[in-house]
């Protein structure tokens, strides 16, 4: 078992190192060695194949990722029970997969099962549930689903601004907010997010970076129709 701790060790500090080819064999090694020594139902297995998992995901390979993930969820669904934070962990994780692979309507289902553990484990204000709600969001506002976009968003929020740290995650939503508000014309309210955003992303990222620029971009626009009275 400690030759599969060490694997694991490796796939990690070369995952850390974006060397993903590297890592996913290091975690395959470390899977194969775990199911041998502890059996396929040990949690240590579970971490192996999400690990794996996620691997497969960042190649494209989105149909295995979604059955290893889905499997070491099960295992952490039988040892520890459904409510388990771990599992709101792994139904996230499992969402992010399926979003990146446009499975919206599957990663809606998970996101928000994900966030009804999260809540009944840590509360409304969690940086978790805003994270959960801001992803489902984002589906609602590709699907033009704006209404329910902004609930999510507006949420979110709530919550970043009350967190140490949140200021990445809030410029992005923000982001979003202005640009529903310019599809909604309520432009007054667009560019106060605009504006916001790109206060918070100038102090975080620097004037020169792209997403503080597109930022910028899109306060000059809404500037523009708040004067030509469109």
């Amino acid at each position: 078992v400690e030759v599969g701790h060490t694997w694991h060790q490796m796939g990690k500090a070369h995952d850390a190192m974006e060397q993903h080819d590297e890592s996913l064999h290091c975690f395959t090694e470390a899977l194969r060695i775990f199911r041998t020594q502890l059996g396929e139902e040990d949690l240590t297995v579970a971490l192996a194949l999400n690990n794996v998992g996620v691997n497969y995901a960042r190649r494209k390979e989105y149909s295995k990722a979604i059955e290893l993930c889905s499997e070491a969820l099960r295992i952490r669904k039988v040892r520890l029970g459904e409510e388990h934070l771990d599992i709101a962990d792994g139904l996230y994780n499992l969402a992010n997969i399926l979003d990146e692979w446009r499975r919206y309507d599957q990663a809606l289902k998970f996101y928000s099962q994900a966030l009804a553990i999260y809540r009944s484990n840590l509360g409304d204000d969690d940086i978790e549930v805003a994270n959960c709600l801001q992803f489902m969001g984002t589906i609602f506002m590709k699907e033009n689903e704006h209404d329910r976009a902004l609930t999510c968003f507006n949420e979110a929020v709530r919550v970043y601004r009350q967190k140490d740290g949140g200021e990445d995650e809030l410029a992005g939503v923000l982001f979003y907010l202005g640009r529903i508000f310019a599809k909604r014309a309520e432009f007054k309210s667009s560019l106060d997010c605009f504006t916001e955003s790109y206060q918070l992303r100038k102090s975080q990222l620097g004037e020169n970076h792209v997403d503080t620029v597109e930022a910028a971009r899109f306060v000059a626009a809404i500037e523009r129709k708040l004067h030509s009275g469109r």
